[in-house]
């Protein structure tokens, strides 16, 4: 079995607290998770420290792709920062599946099925937040050292159809396994 109990149960309020042993693909998400992060890091540092990048580069782009904002180079750095605060907040966060909160109400029978399906859509958005701030990433520098322009347009239809596709699919696993 691939969780863990201490104590059988414990309760926190009224959530019991169980404590749940990663699975195959739980590492796997994870190892992707931290993979993107430190290739995005790696990448910004090339761009910053390596690449022969000007002073100011283009850092918004329009539905076009084209720069409609203009930065220094070292704003390439909000993007690894931002996803640090991220990456480190989530993986805490999901240490704590009894804080969550839920579709159905949590007791002794359904919390571990709750649990372990929560936490594992929180390593799924982890995971796509990590891909997603390295391909934005991954994009500026390409504009700015290829002069080519950022493809947004359907950047920005995928990603946000990602993510519902990802909460409907965990909304709806939920409710069954309640």
């Amino acid at each position: 079995m691939v969780l863990k109990k201490r104590k059988s149960f414990i309760k926190k309020g009224n959530r019991p607290i169980v404590h749940i042993k990663f699975t195959r693909n739980d590492y796997i998400s994870e190892s992707l998770s931290i993979i993107a992060f430190l290739a995005m890091w790696l990448l910004t540092f090339y761009a910053i420290v390596i690449a022969s990048l000007p002073d100011t580069i283009p850092i918004h782009f329009n539905l076009k792709g084209t720069p409609d904002g203009y930065g220094k180079k070292l704003n390439l750095l909000i993007t690894p920062l931002v996803s640090t605060v991220i990456y480190i907040g989530m993986t805490i966060i999901n240490r704590y599946p009894h804080l969550f909160n839920y579709p159905v109400k949590i007791n002794e029978k359904n919390a571990v099925e709750q649990y372990l399906l929560a936490t594992r859509i929180i390593r799924l958005i982890k995971l796509v937040i990590m891909l997603l701030f390295f391909i934005i990433e991954f994009f500026i520098i390409k504009s700015v050292l290829y002069n080519r322009p950022f493809v947004a347009f359907w950047f920005v239809l995928i990603i946000p159809a990602f993510f519902y596709v990802l909460f409907i699919f965990y909304i709806l696993r939920s409710i069954k396994v309640k």
